[in-house]
C-alpha cells in the first residue's frame, strides 16, 4: 500500500481524533486529493528533525497510523482546518519525497487489536476515563453554544470503554505523556500491556 505521510510533533492512535490546521501547499492538495478520492493519509511522529527534511529517517522501522478525514472546513483563504480520524496502524517500509515536498511511503498494515477484557485492577482507569469523556461533552457542548463551532467531539463515537485497548488509547492521547512514550504504547501490540503502563502512569502521577 503506497500513501501520503504526514510528519507531526504528535502520535495518532487507531479511533483517535486529530484536529489539524492546515496551510502548506503539498499539504493542502494531499488534503483535497484524499476528500476527492476517500483515500487516507499516514501520520507519523517525528522522531527526529523536522518533517521538512527529504525522507524520514528509516534506521529503525516507523510505525505510523492511518487518519481518514472526518470533518474540514475554511476559516481563512488556503487554511483548512479538518479533523482526522486515526485507523489502522502500519510499518514504513520506504519512503520517497515527491518534487512538492510531500512524503509518500510503501507501509505494511498492522493487525488491529483484538478486543481485550479490562482487568479487574485497572477498572478505575477505565470509570475515571468515563467521567473525563463526561467533561469533554460537556466543554464541547459550552463551545457550540458559545459560536466556537469546533469540528468533532474531542473523543470519537462509539465509545468501548470495556475494552482495554481502547482506553489506553483514549488515555494516550489525552493525557501529558511523552510523545517517546506515546510511540513506545503506539507500537506496543498487547492491549493489555498498553492499558498497564497507562495505569502505572497514571498512579505515579497520583491520578488514581
Amino acid at each position: 500500500m503506497n500513501i501520503p505521510l504526514f510528519p507531526l510533533n504528535t502520535v495518532l492512535f487507531p479511533q483517535g481524533l486529530l484536529p489539524l490546521r492546515v496551510f502548506e501547499v503539498r499539504y493542502t492538495d494531499m488534503v483535497r486529493d484524499c476528500l476527492r478520492t476517500n483515500s487516507p493519509f499516514g501520520v507519523v511522529n517525528i522522531v527526529r528533525g523536522s518533517d521538512t527534511q527529504s525522507k524520514l529517517s528509516l534506521e529503525h522501522c516507523i510505525t505510523g497510523t492511518l487518519a481518514t478525514i472526518v470533518d474540514f472546513d475554511m476559516h481563512e483563504p488556503a487554511v483548512l482546518m479538518i479533523a482526522a480520524q486515526g485507523g489502522q496502524r502500519f510499518r514504513v517500509d520506504s519512503s520517497n519525497a515527491q518534487s512538492t515536498g510531500l512524503l509518500r511511503a510503501n507501509i505494511t498494515l498492522i493487525p488491529n487489536d483484538e478486543p481485550c477484557v479490562i482487568a479487574s485492577e485497572q477498572q478505575k482507569s477505565a470509570a475515571l476515563l468515563t467521567q473525563i469523556i463526561k467533561e469533554l461533552e460537556q466543554q464541547h457542548e459550552q463551545a457550540s453554544k458559545d459560536g466556537q463551532k469546533p469540528l468533532t467531539l474531542p473523543v470519537a463515537k462509539p465509545y468501548q470503554l470495556d475494552d482495554a485497548g481502547w482506553v489506553a488509547n483514549r488515555f494516550a492521547e489525552l493525557m501529558p505523556i511523552a510523545r517517546n512514550s506515546k510511540q513506545m504504547l503506539l507500537e506496543t501490540h498487547d492491549p493489555a500491556q498498553r492499558l498497564a503502563w497507562i495505569n502505572d502512569f497514571l498512579k505515579e502521577k497520583e491520578v488514581l
